[in-house]
C-alpha cells in the first residue's frame, strides 16, 4: 500500500532542528512532528511511498547502521496516526486521485465573526 502527503495551499510546516510544526487548513489544527514523523512528511512530499520505501529512506537518513525492518512497524503505525490527522492518506486501489477535500472556514471552528 502507497502513501501519500495531503497538499493544500494554505498548509505551512515550519521546521526546528529536526522536529517540525504543521498547520493543517483542512482540520484548523497544528501538530508538532518528531524527527521521524517529520522525515515521513518530508519523504512523501517527494510522492507515493510505502511503508518499506520509507523504511529504508529513514535508516539511510536517521541510522545508517540500522535495518529497515527494524523501522517498518513504527513506520506503519506513524503512517496510520498521520491519516487520522489529516496529513496523510493511502493511495486508491484503483490508482485514481482521492476526493479533494476543502478547508474548514476558520468562523465554523474558533466562532469568529467575518
Amino acid at each position: 500500500m502507497r502513501w501519500r502527503f495531503i497538499e493544500h495551499p494554505d498548509l505551512r510546516i515550519v521546521r526546528f532542528g529536526a522536529e517540525a510544526v504543521v498547520f493543517n487548513p483542512l482540520s484548523w489544527e497544528t501538530h508538532l512532528l518528531n524527527e521521524t514523523a517529520a522525515h515521513i512528511v518530508d519523504a512523501l512530499r517527494r510522492g507515493l511511498q510505502d511503508a518499506d520505501a520509507l523504511a529504508t529512506d529513514l535508516t539511510a537518513a536517521l541510522d545508517p547502521a540500522g535495518s529497515p525492518e527494524a523501522y517498518t512497524a513504527q513506520i506503519e503505525g506513524l503512517l496510520e496516526e498521520l491519516e487520522g490527522l489529516g496529513l496523510v492518506d493511502r493511495e486508491p486501489a484503483d490508482g485514481r486521485e482521492p476526493d479533494s477535500r476543502e478547508p474548514c472556514p476558520r468562523a465554523e471552528l474558533t466562532g469568529a465573526r467575518e
